[in-house]
């Protein structure tokens, strides 16, 4: 047995000592492989990562490694074979009107499910799904009658009978407080600016429009920076703490108290 770190070894009949590190020739046999590995893979333009060298790789740069092994790396090529495939295989055809060669890349570049919906509901700027196609994607009944098969349309957006989207910040009404309509276009600002984003918050720039905004409607005698700061500080706490919600409905529920805001601002002061 060993009696101390670094001193001899005395072994009982039998038994064989078996280095457990490696030696300098083997690390430098590995280092080899290593380097072997990355030119190769240097060579055909694979991203290092997509052959198992995990030295330098996180969660981020391994996505966008795998984007541009399609993008950069296979496009030009794919691109090569559909022009080759047009030329050598579909000019013979004849019935070939509307035929084209296309290599589906985007499922490779698309991202997973909830990228897909956040780019889709940008793109779009309302829901994109109805109810039954939702359900059908969790394997779950259809559901039958009501507006199921209906996509839902926010509180934000209406429709004319033509079908023209219309935006109901610019319908006046005369019955509504001054103070409660300037405050509920304002929160449809938001809406359309921050709804469904998920970057930082502005706070200084909230509150600066929406002080500029009440202080037109009722005058350099109300307070209306400090209420202007307590909401958007309000906002920004709401935000950050109804996670399962996006900004959007955290506003329209702000477009409902509306009037008790009015009335708190000009009960206030």
């Amino acid at each position: 047995m060993c009696i101390r770190d670094s001193g001899t070894a005395v072994l009982e009949e039998g038994m064989q000592f078996k280095p457990i590190s490696f030696s300098a020739v083997e690390s430098d046999y590995l280092n080899g492989r290593k380097l072997t590995r990355e030119e190769v893979a240097r060579s055909y333009h694979i991203p290092p990562p997509l052959v198992g060298i995990l030295d330098r790789a996180t969660f981020s740069n391994i996505t966008e490694q795998h984007k541009m092994l399609y993008s950069d790396t296979l496009g030009p090529i794919l691109k090569s074979f559909e022009q080759d495939i047009e030329l050598q295989i579909l000019s013979q055809m004849d019935d070939r009107d509307g035929v084209y060669v296309e290599f589906n890349i985007m499922e490779k570049l698309a991202g997973d499910f909830e990228q897909q919906t956040r780019s889709l509901q940008s793109a779009v700027g309302r829901p994109w799904m109805t109810p039954n196609e939702a359900r059908s994607r969790m394997n779950l009944p259809r559901m039958e009658g009501g507006d199921a098969d209906e996509i839902a349309t926010p509180l934000y957006v209406g429709t004319t009978e033509t079908g023209m989207r219309i935006n109901p910040i610019n319908e006046p009404d005369l019955n509504v407080n001054p103070v409660a309509e300037k405050l509920r276009k304002f929160f449809y600002r938001q809406i359309r600016s921050i709804g469904n984003k998920t970057d930082k918050f502005d706070e200084a720039r909230w509150i600066r429009e929406l002080s500029d905004d009440l202080r037109d409607i009722v005058g350099d005698n109300v307070d209306v920076f400090s209420f202007s700061r307590s909401l958007i500080l309000e906002q920004q706490k709401r935000f950050t703490n109804d996670g399962a919600y996006n900004r959007t409905d955290v506003l329209l529920w702000y477009i409902s108290q509306s009037g008790a805001l009015a009335q708190k601002l000009l009960g206030d002061n």
